[in-house]
């Protein structure tokens, strides 16, 4: 999905690069972050819980959907400062982020702010594994929250059910909890807790599940999923992508 394991929950990439391993040992916090306007700055904590320094580079993202998929693209309208850092045991440090343009927010901007702890070579050539990891935090830059109602449509692609939300507003609403039950009472689950946000003007493509047995596509449909607002629901027909 490319960016998807990336960006739609703030994440933990483990790569291993030798035999011998030891724990990964960066944290940051928060998880999110959500800047409401007129302020346009907001600070991350990272702290190192390993005996060596922990070398990390900090990058920001202006995160946006297209075609159900999440884009990251580089962008200088918000800075973090510093961008690396060398972190000591078991400190806390202070990254400020600050939204530096001076265009108007028009309902809310989003964007990922990327940590990436850098590989230690010298544990590297010493035969220990080295646990690199990269969190991605959300950042949104908003004004008075808004409800954001979601369009579905249901297709049938090549044995798969693929849900695809489109948000008609100018803000983000974030997805748990998703299903879909056909017309003969069969629950489809698309996981439970987080599965993503689907962004201000955007849509996301929710697939991957195999189509049960029987399952009734032409619907009606019903899909159930939780915002921050609560439990909503929508009834909605199928058709096939093939």
């Amino acid at each position: 999905m490319g960016f998807r394991s990336l960006i739609l929950k703030a994440s933990l990439v483990l790569i291993c690069w030798a035999s011998e391993s030891r724990a990964a040992s960066l944290q940051v916090y928060p998880v999110s972050i959500e800047v409401k306007v007129p302020t346009m700055a907001a600070t991350l904590t990272l702290r190192n819980l390993d005996v060596r320094l922990a070398a990390t580079q900090i990058r920001v993202f202006r995160w946006y959907q297209k075609e159900g998929k999440d884009i990251l693209e580089p962008t200088q309208s918000v800075v973090a400062s510093p961008p690396a850092i060398s972190l000591k045991p078991n400190t806390d440090y202070t990254v400020r982020v600050v939204r530096v343009d001076n265009t108007p927010i028009r309902g809310e901007e989003s964007y990922r702010l990327l940590v990436d702890q850098i590989p230690d070579l010298a544990l590297m050539k010493t035969g220990g594994v080295n646990l690199a990891i990269r969190y991605s935090i959300p950042i949104f830059f908003s004004k008075a929250p808004q409800v954001a109602k979601l369009s579905w449509a249901i297709l049938e692609n090549s044995g798969h059910i693929e849900l695809v939300g489109t948000n008609p507003g100018q803000q983000r609403v974030k997805i748990t909890n998703l299903t879909i039950t056909d017309s003969g009472g069969r629950v489809l689950k698309f996981g439970n807790g987080l599965l993503g946000y689907v962004l201000g003007g955007g849509s996301v493509n929710f697939n991957s599940h195999v189509v049960p047995l029987g399952y009734a596509l032409g619907g009606p449909f019903l899909i159930k999923y939780s915002t921050d607002n609560g439990l909503t629901e929508a009834i909605v027909s199928g058709q096939s992508a093939n």
